[in-house]
């Protein structure tokens, strides 16, 4: 039970935050009390997981279309879990950083609502039938929060991504009626037991399914949809398309093609370390190139999935663990890095790089979040992404030897542009023209300080997260 009331109460809240919320005070006030109902459910369940075995746990299953073996099946295990958190973690402190929204506040907020209700449905499911209905809905919220509340370019953004996702969801839901056919039953659980699906019918179908969730990741060359999503989008969008959206993608791939067709997995491995590898190099060098603050970290984010897809090809403990964990770990730093092009745009009217100079001088402690957020994205020791990519890169070496050294190239790139950001945003002269600057709000400050919490947390003490995503790949590989 405890699993329905973290995806469907906030569904309830999204309608009574419309039907409710016509004072804008209230409508975020009831948004946020809404949200933190999954958040604090999140702990409890943490509190009371197992991890000494990989099975599901808080199982739910309710019968739904008999006839087609179809179920409400939810359930938990340790490669759900980190993400249940994250979603549940980075709406809530959406919604906080959004306090200042003024267009259409109840059905913004009730947008956000409706995407966690979705994201952590995808997370939760253990029918296929009902993964897909929520991984469609899914869709629905993050196009209008680009279409409504987005930049100049808004609508051509909103449909590109519409259209680009619509599409690979065909190939995911060919491959879920194949395993459906093959198997008799939509339920994983079930399904994972059946086995019987064959090498022939695995190949091509798993080459269907990482090109389906590829494009969701996204993956080179999949990616167009990603920064012009992005850059439009509202802060609390790129948040949650970034934080949480993206590792559906990675998370399909996971749960549906790698646990149902293992032997297709094998097969494409060296495809998907190829593919990983240019994600993570191809990602980089597009950011060397960028002036715009947020299509930078746009793109950044396509050079950290790349670490997650080349973790996964690894098909080792290693590799997997750290693929999971980066996962985690993006979620809370890209969060984090664009509540902060938020903070730029809304403080100097600009993300224009080159313009952004000396701002340390002026807003102190604008600058020092910047720089922490930037240190844990290029993967300084300490902070949550080192961790995870020190796992990849363990994994890289145990699967493909001294192959190891090509991806590493991504990391001396990554540390490159975030470096010449930071040196033309934070240090310098300041850029008189910006005028007199406000440091953070405390409705800014207190979401980006609780991220940076947790990214320092997760970087020093990795073990309650990794100990849950070590019991499933356990069980994985």
């Amino acid at each position: 039970m405890i699993l329905s009331l973290m995806v469907l109460l906030p569904l309830l809240g999204a309608i009574l935050v419309y039907l409710l919320g016509r004072e804008q005070r209230t409508a975020k006030i009831l948004a946020i009390l809404f949200s933190l109902i999954p958040l604090i459910l999140s702990f409890v369940i943490w509190l009371s997981l197992d991890f000494s075995i990989s099975n599901y746990q808080f199982v739910e299953n309710v019968t739904w279309i008999e006839t087609l073996n179809i179920s409400y099946a939810l359930g938990v295990d340790g490669l759900s879990f980190p993400l249940v958190l994250l979603t549940s973690l980075l709406v809530t402190l959406s919604m906080i950083f959004s306090w200042d929204t003024k267009h259409r506040v109840r059905e913004f907020y009730a947008m956000l609502l409706l995407m966690e209700t979705a994201v952590l449905g995808v997370f939760l499911s253990l029918d296929l039938f009902l993964f897909f209905i929520f991984w469609e809905v899914g869709l629905v919220p993050m196009y209008f929060l680009i279409n409504i509340w987005g930049g100049p370019k808004r609508k051509y953004a909103a449909i590109k991504f519409f259209l680009y996702t619509q599409a690979a969801s065909l190939l995911v839901l060919l491959g879920i009626i194949v395993i459906y056919l093959e198997t008799g039953t939509f339920n994983m659980v079930d399904a994972a037991a059946a086995g019987g699906i064959g090498l022939a019918i695995q190949i091509p179908v798993f080459l269907a399914l990482l090109v389906g969730f590829g494009v969701k990741m996204p993956i080179v060359p999949f990616h167009t949809w990603l920064p012009d999503a992005h850059v439009e989008a509202p802060t609390a969008g790129s948040v949650l398309l970034a934080g949480v959206l993206l590792k559906m993608g990675a998370y399909g791939i996971i749960r549906i093609g790698i646990e149902f067709m293992p032997g297709g997995a094998e097969h494409w491995a060296w495809l998907m370390a190829v593919i990983g590898v240019v994600s993570i190099i191809y990602g980089a060098i597009l950011c060397l190139a960028q002036t715009d603050f947020k299509r930078m970290v746009a793109y950044s984010s396509v050079s950290h999935m790349g670490f997650v897809l080349l973790g996964v090809s690894t098909l080792t403990s290693a590799g997997m663990n750290g693929a999971i964990y980066q996962m985690f770990a993006h979620g809370l730093i890209s969060g984090s890095l664009f509540m902060i092009a938020g903070v730029l745009l809304h403080k100097t009217g600009t993300r224009h790089i080159p313009t952004l100079r000396g701002l340390a001088s002026k807003i102190p402690l604008t600058a020092l979040v910047l720089v922490i957020c930037s240190f844990a994205s290029l993967g300084l020791p300490g902070l949550v992404g080192f961790v995870a990519e020190i796992l990849v890169f363990m994994g890289t070496y145990e699967a493909f030897g001294y192959l190891v050294f090509i991806p590493l190239i991504g990391a001396v790139l990554t540390a490159g542009y975030y470096l010449w950001m930071l040196q033309k945003v934070a240090f310098g002269p300041y850029n008189e023209k910006l005028g007199e600057l406000h440091d953070l709000y405390s409705y800014e400050l207190i979401p980006i300080a609780i991220l940076i919490f947790f990214i320092a947390l997760f970087g020093i003490y990795p073990a309650p997260i990794l100990e849950m995503i070590t019991t499933y790949t356990g069980g994985l590989i």
